[in-house]
């Protein structure tokens, strides 16, 4: 079984090769093993938008967001 990193690569081998659907595919699958990295959430929304679907774009972008401040504020209450 891949990692979500190892299907991140392949996410972005596609993206660099146009395959913006099989993009979203890999980005959606890596997701299932991760739903807290942030970079796999922005990634998916980087396709998204190449793929014209605005909305998921958005709204997986807010995710990403939302889990890399959530990082931040606990990281800086541990200093």
């Amino acid at each position: 079984m891949s990692s979500a990193m190892d299907l991140v690569d392949i996410a972005v081998s596609k993206k660099r090769q146009g395959l913006f659907k099989q993009a979203i595919q890999f980005y959606e699958k890596a997701l299932e093993l991760d739903r807290q990295s942030s970079i796999i959430y922005t990634s998916l929304a980087k396709s998204l938008y190449l793929d014209k679907q605005r909305d998921r774009a958005v709204i997986s972008y807010l995710m990403g967001l939302k889990i890399s401040i959530i990082e931040y504020a606990q990281k800086i209450s541990l200093d």
